[in-house]
């Protein structure tokens, strides 16, 4: 009789055990869900920032280029006529 009464604790001490194992499973599952579901503002606010730096990059280099051919055809001569051709005599 002792053993069973020792075998029923066990088995109830086995059933508690199981239950608050199952909850905090369902507790950390709603945390990582929640975790999970939340809007990342703040990388895609980070992730924005950088694209429009990039992108004010691109037309500042842009920009730069064209001021430089504009100013590589300010300062050399202009031709008066354009260049003589030459004849390719093939044959």
């Amino acid at each position: 009789m002792q053993t069973d009464n020792e075998f029923a604790r066990l088995l109830q001490w086995m059933m508690v055990v199981s239950l608050a194992s199952a909850g905090a499973v369902v507790f950390a599952s709603a945390v990582s869900w929640i975790s999970v579901m939340r809007p990342p503002t703040g990388e895609i606010e980070r992730s924005l920032d950088v694209v429009h730096e990039h992108a004010l990059k691109v037309f500042e280099t842009i920009e730069r280029s064209l001021s430089e051919i504009r100013r590589d055809r300010q300062a050399s001569p202009t031709p008066a006529s354009p260049p003589a051709r030459r004849r390719c005599i093939c044959g």
